[in-house]
């Protein structure tokens, strides 16, 4: 199959559930070419990329802020393709299907990337890239449109109403869902149609994120984040959570907060304001990689986000058999098995019952080992990379 993969920003270090997706669908035999809105010059580049080549598969939309000069460039276009590509031109600049001059302006600088290519399936990542896009489906009739949801652009809807992604919802052949939360919503509160909607959760390389005991460096015990630092991962929650703990054991242990975000220099400043600058390492973006190095020293994994729906960081802890403490948002109780691969925090304000469960682990060893297991066979069985791409094949086939 011939599958164009569209994004907003493209290579970005925390998205690699797209990029596994990308190098899964080439494995199993297709070619993917990849569009993104903008470059992400000063992302962190996973190798994969490179093995891959990937770069030399992604196109840039590169819409000029400049009024005049996208007015220009919208002319050169124009030209270039109204002989051949005629009734593709016109249905693109239909202002009113499209939501008016500026969209369907916007519109021709996409539709320019596409004009000579034909593909089976377009894929959108996120709902608001997939509304920019949504068109092309008027234009490839043929073409299979789909599209992903992951979580921000949930929010989005909730906050503006459904409404937002109406045309998306009634033009699209069908949206994937995540987890099985981010199904209910797009059914109950989004508006889209039941028939629509189908569960396919993120995948994890299980080969990739392999766990050796015997790579961790010292008898240190650790406890590590991994996520951007923004308002959602509530942050702050986590390291007033770790000052209380450290308060309430005497192991001594080390806190890595793993991600990048505007929220930096106020994390910053926390960690200082708490005295805990000489057990909490911010290691800032690092590559899939790197990361995996710094969960092989991991004992224990933390989430206290206030608002996710499935989190790849999560999956990826247990696949290398570290127990989790996480709130219990959004489908994060999907993603773990309470009481067996780890704890949920029903609050996720509640840092004494964090503290609590970060101590019924901490000192046991044994359980840490036990839960860490369960934990790697349930990312095995229920979201395994090779498995979850086989089965969207399956989907891009389907009727």
């Amino acid at each position: 199959m011939k599958i164009a993969i569209i994004t907003g920003l493209f290579p970005k270090t925390s998205e690699t559930f797209i990029l596994n997706q990308i190098i899964g669908l080439i494995d199993l035999g297709h070619t993917v070419d990849v569009y993104a809105f903008r470059n992400t010059y000063n992302e962190i580049i996973h190798p994969e990329i490179k093995k891959y080549k990937i770069t030399d598969k992604v196109t840039y939309f590169n819409i000029p802020e400049n009024r005049i000069k996208r007015l220009l460039k919208c002319l050169t276009i124009i030209l270039k393709y109204s002989l051949m590509h005629y009734q593709k031109i016109i249905k693109c600049l239909n202002f009113k299907e499209h939501g008016g001059k500026y969209h369907a302006i916007n519109n021709l600088f996409i539709l320019s990337k596409f004009i000579n290519k034909q593909y089976d399936v377009i894929h959108c990542h996120f709902g608001p890239i997939a509304n920019k896009t949504i068109f092309l489906k008027d234009i490839f009739s043929n073409t299979k449109f789909i599209t992903t949801f992951h979580g921000y652009d949930i929010r989005l809807g909730l906050e503006k109403g459904g409404n937002i992604y109406k045309d998306l919802f009634r033009k699209a052949d069908f949206i994937i869902a995540i987890c099985r939360k981010m199904q209910e919503i797009l059914t109950t509160k989004l508006g889209c149609a039941q028939n629509k909607v189908i569960y396919h959760p993120i995948g994890i390389n299980i080969k990739k994120f392999i766990n050796n005991t015997s790579a961790k460096k010292n008898n240190l015990l650790t406890i590590t984040t991994v996520g951007r630092l923004v308002k959602e991962k509530n942050i702050s929650i986590a390291l007033k959570s770790i000052h209380s703990l450290r308060q309430s054991t005497e192991i001594k242990f080390q806190y890595n907060v793993i991600g990048d975000g505007y929220l930096k220099e106020k994390i910053t400043q926390t960690i200082t304001k708490l005295k805990l600058n000489d057990i909490v390492i911010m290691h800032g973006a690092l590559s899939q990689d790197k990361i995996i190095e710094k969960l092989k020293e991991t004992d224990i994994f933390l989430l206290t986000s206030m608002a996710e729906m499935l989190p790849n960081a999560l999956l990826e802890a247990q696949a290398m058999r570290i127990p989790v403490v996480a709130t219990d948002v959004g489908g994060v109780s999907e993603g773990m098995q309470e009481n067996v691969s780890g704890y949920l925090i029903s609050d996720f304000t509640d840092t004494n019952e964090i503290k609590n469960k970060l101590l019924e682990l901490i000192g046991n060893k044994s359980l840490i080992s036990t839960m860490g297991s369960q934990g790697r066979k349930f990312i095995d069985e229920n979201y395994n990379l090779d498995k979850q791409n086989r089965y969207l094949v399956e989907l891009y086939h389907r009727n």
